[in-house]
């Protein structure tokens, strides 16, 4: 089953990802030009091959509108403030190498949304024990990270983060935690008492009663000197969360970026399936998609990675408005994990763009097959140095009417204009 591209000269041209050098398309038109159009019919023309989809929708108006077939296989997530299902950040994944590794991409992906509010190293450090406390609460370890179902989630870390600031700002600790440091100043009141009497004693001259004294002063020196060493065993100068939240600023700090972050609680142990899903983002805002959009690629990477190696393409990733989540190197980075090496464990990925300003390299030589509908003529310039095609060949066309086709297993990847009917 292959996808009807169009025709030239009478003859019909036809992409078959099966047959084709690897299964990637990238997809590149103005609005209104015909992507939305042309990514519903290849889904409802690949699942008839068994072929299943996750797709990410950045405008919402892919699944279902009335001006267009729907996406038959297709169910539609929406991600918003009423959702009861979203991702979870905090699960570990073996693609980012475990539990420690998985906090420590967390805490970088971060960093990477926005330069003007970077995480400082304090934070940095507090939220990595934050995040790996939690996982140790809950029993979470490198040995069964896999196995767990349920990971804490970005509402409980939050809440754990209120509850170090709380502790930090009041001193709050358990009262068998307090013990030494109440022994330590019944010991240190008791030594002033004696120490009272011992200077009375030899204002009076009572020799053998300054001698007394002083033994008793000596012994309750000793007691203490060991007072004090459980005291910085157990006691608060030395309870580890003391030394890691030692800034109530920042950790305020912290605690409010992950409430931004947070704020339409779509970061949640519920997480959606992403088989035969749209995932729709409309309603978030720009750091929540493309927090969204990482997870669900390494989610898919993940799981299709520890797969049997396959001739054949199983499932697509399609991404709408790609050029938007391409400011973000871990996005970009994973992006080409996906097209150097999803093709042998059946995994394809679609790209959709108005402008591939921020693709990489690396990305579109990797991606053997390129649709270019009519596009504004002020990305003439990026879309014809980023495809490799002429310039003057976007004047001929005209949206949902034509298209440049190119695929690298056909005259070497040669563009070539196609009626679209």
């Amino acid at each position: 089953m292959s996808y009807y591209v169009g025709s030239i000269k009478d003859k019909k041209i036809f992409w078959d990802p099966f047959k084709a050098h690897n299964p990637h398309l990238t997809i590149c038109g103005s609005s209104g030009s015909g992507k939305t159009f042309s990514i519903k019919q290849i889904v409802n023309t690949l699942h008839k091959k068994d072929v299943t989809f996750t797709i990410i929708d950045k405008h919402g108006d892919i699944v279902g509108d009335n001006a267009n077939k729907p996406i038959l296989p297709i169910t539609e997530n929406i991600l918003s403030i009423d959702s009861d299902k979203g991702i979870n950040p905090l699960k570990a994944s073996g693609f980012e190498g475990g539990m420690k590794a998985s906090i420590l991409s967390f805490i970088s992906l971060l960093n990477e949304l926005s330069s003007g509010t970077k995480l400082g190293h304090e934070q940095e450090n507090m939220l990595y024990h934050a995040i790996e406390e939690l996982y140790y609460k809950n029993k979470i370890t490198e040995d069964n990270y896999k196995d767990i179902e349920r990971y804490p989630d970005v509402d409980d870390l939050i809440r754990f983060l209120k509850y170090k600031y709380k502790k930090t700002l009041t001193g709050e600790l358990d009262s068998k935690d307090l013990e030494p440091l109440n022994q330590l100043f019944k010991s240190k009141n008791k030594l002033l008492k004696l120490e009272k009497k011992k200077v009375k004693a030899e204002s009076l001259e009572i020799d053998s009663e300054v001698e007394e004294l002083a033994k008793k002063i000596q012994n309750e020196i000793e007691i203490l000197v060991e007072k004090y060493r459980q005291y910085l065993e157990k006691g608060i100068i030395n309870d580890k969360d003391f030394l890691v939240y030692n800034n109530q600023r920042s950790l305020l700090g912290l605690i409010n970026r992950l409430s931004n972050i947070n704020k339409t609680g779509i970061f949640v142990k519920n997480e959606i399936s992403l088989y035969n899903s749209c995932v729709n983002i409309k309603s978030l805002d720009d750091e929540q998609k493309k927090i969204v959009t990482y997870y669900i690629l390494s989610r898919l990477y993940d799981f299709f990675t520890n797969q049997p190696i396959t001739d054949t393409v199983k499932h697509y990733i399609i991404i709408d408005e790609a050029s938007f989540f391409m400011d973000v190197p871990k996005i970009t980075n994973m992006i080409i994990k996906i097209v150097q090496e999803g093709r042998k464990f059946g995994l394809g990925v679609i790209l959709s763009t108005q402008n591939p300003l921020h693709f990489h390299t690396d990305i579109l030589l990797n991606t053997a097959t390129k649709l270019i509908f009519a596009i504004d003529p002020i990305v003439y310039k990026n879309v014809s140095k980023s495809f490799g095609v002429d310039e003057k060949s976007f004047n001929y066309l005209k949206p949902r009417q034509n298209c440049l086709y190119s695929t690298k297993s056909f005259n070497n990847g040669k563009y070539y204009t196609l009626k679209r009917d």
